[in-house]
């Protein structure tokens, strides 16, 4: 742990393409286990039993100082428990106008509801350097280019790109 609140401990439910079983519910797990971390980082007893995790014990680690905990989320579900239980949220291949007018109203609201501060949203930034000027003609599939804003749409209304 690095202290002052340097470290952050993400946190991310099953995506899409990972393979899940029937009957599995990520929000839930998600929720259950930051219900269960969030004793356990401020040095108390813990004893969870949830419906897809049980945890029992303590940290006794001397002037702990809890990280934040930042999740993954992007659909309404867990952008309520990112404001309600975590301390922001973290995206990658979502576009400004998605964080603008979904995430950051999503989060926000449920950050206020919850009586909690006002979550961090990090955002992660996909950047390539080249020599090679890329233009819309040339970038495609034979030249191995991707299109990220054409590929993630399925995440986050398309609207929004």
């Amino acid at each position: 742990m690095v202290s002052g609140r340097r470290a952050s401990r993400g946190q991310g439910s099953v995506g899409r393409g990972c393979p899940r079983r029937p009957g599995d519910r990520p929000a839930r797990h998600v929720r259950e286990y930051l219900t269960a971390l969030h004793p356990l980082l401020n040095g108390d007893e813990v004893a969870y039993r949830g419906e897809t995790l049980t945890a029992a014990g303590r940290l006794d680690v001397p002037d702990l100082m809890s990280p934040a905990l930042i999740i993954s989320a992007l659909g309404p579900v867990m952008l309520c428990l990112a404001g309600e239980l975590a301390d922001g949220t973290v995206t990658t291949w979502t576009g400004a106008r998605a964080i603008a007018e979904h995430l950051v109203p999503g989060i926000t609201k449920a950050a206020q509801t919850a009586g909690r501060p006002s979550p961090r949203i990090l955002a992660g930034v996909v950047i390539a350097l080249t020599t090679t000027r890329m233009t819309p003609t040339r970038c495609g599939p034979r030249n191995r280019c991707r299109r990220p804003e054409r590929l993630c749409r399925s995440r986050s209304d398309s609207r929004l790109w």
